[in-house]
């Protein structure tokens, strides 16, 4: 997924590693791309922050019981999140 709004990201590799931030989360990532992402957030006051919101939604979402959610639902839910973090970083 890449994302047209290049204002978005506070350097080129935010932008790079931004994509790999789901991966990361859903625990599908390589230990390369896994110790490029953790450099990277060490470094980025920016992509840190929303690294851990991001962490932290996940497990409150997955403390809660609840119904599988349609894909066009899913979908939705990721555009809106990822529209916010972009706006807390000021984008």
């Amino acid at each position: 997924m890449k994302h047209k709004d290049k204002e978005t990201y506070s350097c080129p590799e935010c932008e790079e590693l931004f994509v790999l931030v789901n991966e990361y989360l859903d625990g599908e990532v390589t230990v390369e791309a896994r110790q490029e992402l953790m450099a990277h957030v060490t470094s980025c006051a920016d992509c840190a922050r929303m690294l851990w919101k991001m962490e932290r939604l996940i497990v409150c979402c997955r403390t809660e019981p609840g119904q599988p959610i349609p894909e066009t639902t899913h979908r939705q839910l990721w555009e809106t999140l990822l529209k916010e973090l972009r706006s807390d970083r000021g984008g």
